[in-house]
């Protein structure tokens, strides 16, 4: 069916309008009879009201920085400590909730100073200064790099297309005055959760923007997730650019569903090598690798 393929086409170039591709699976879902999604293309389109309800991919690390003064000097564009924290602060501060839609989104991601920052309330800046005897922060900001929001469109696009894919299979190559009747029986509910919320066991690779599953990792299990990236063609380099990133971050607490700075970082320069070509693999099926490859290494990939 020609709306399938359009969708397909749409999400699986990173050149291709993600709204479009959203506004179009909406209209696939009333076409088939299927609303459920409504409510989720809705948001990803218009943005979540309710920032604190937005899904785990939406959700990344922020650094804390400030300017530091004493009486000899000030500092600017510190970065400041932050486990002396209540944990409610260190989470309003240093997780961002990208409720925004698509569209804002996408603009954040072409940010030319590579950042998007949001103040702190100058109310906490005593809490923030506590660290610092004989000095006191005078301001501060949490700030996310653009290449975090590109993940989070990434992120949006693949499990979309996946999903989309899926459909397409189950429902089959039928005329379109058929469609209805061919997925009166299709479970579309669980193929969305399944793609765009489940927790896969298993990561995807593949060449330009196909994906078949390869291999399986272990939380924790470095030597797992070493091994298939390199399979999907990540040069010894770069895996070892990513162990110092894994190392410098630390532990990731699962409870916060995201991973740090460091290896959101990574993850941002191995999409650029896979947009230029210089990775061989296309930049869906690279987005769907990483993020699948990276939580399970940390055992985010619960819900």
């Amino acid at each position: 069916m020609q709306l399938f393929d359009d969708i397909v086409t749409l999400l699986s170039d990173d050149k291709g309008s993600l709204a479009s591709g959203l506004l179009k699976t909406k209209v696939l879902m009333h076409r088939i009879g299927h609303k459920d999604l409504d409510g989720w293309l809705n948001s990803e389109l218009n943005g979540y009201p309710n920032t604190d309800a937005v899904p785990d991919y939406r959700i990344v690390s922020a650094q804390l920085t400030g300017t530091v003064e004493n009486i000899a000097r000030r500092m600017s564009n510190v970065t400041l400590p932050t486990f002396h924290l209540p944990e409610h602060v260190r989470e309003r501060f240093c997780k961002a909730h990208l409720g925004h839609s698509v569209k804002e989104l996408e603009v954040f991601a072409a940010a030319a100073e590579g950042t998007v920052a949001s103040a702190v309330p100058p109310e906490f800046y005593g809490l923030l200064g506590q660290p610092y005897e004989g000095g006191h922060v005078t301001s501060a900001r949490s700030l996310i790099g653009s290449t975090q929001i590109a993940g989070v469109l990434i992120e949006i696009r693949t499990r979309l297309l996946e999903f989309v894919l899926t459909l397409q299979d189950k429902i089959g190559d039928v005329p379109e005055v058929e469609l209805k009747k061919a997925a009166a029986n299709v479970n579309t509910n669980d193929i969305f959760k399944s793609a765009v919320f489940g927790s896969n066991t298993t990561i995807f690779v593949g060449n330009q923007n196909t994906a078949t599953i390869s291999n399986t990792i272990n939380q924790g299990n470095i030597d797992q997730l070493a091994k298939a990236l390199r399979e999907a063609g990540v040069q010894q380099d770069d895996l070892a650019s990513l162990s110092r990133a894994i190392t410098d971050d630390g532990d990731v607490p699962t409870h916060t569903k995201s991973i740090g700075p460091k290896v959101a970082q990574w993850i941002g320069s191995m999409m650029q090598k896979a947009a230029s070509g210089s990775w061989q693999i296309g930049i869906a099926a690279a987005g769907n690798l990483l993020s699948g490859a990276i939580s399970n290494y940390y055992g985010l990939g619960s819900s």
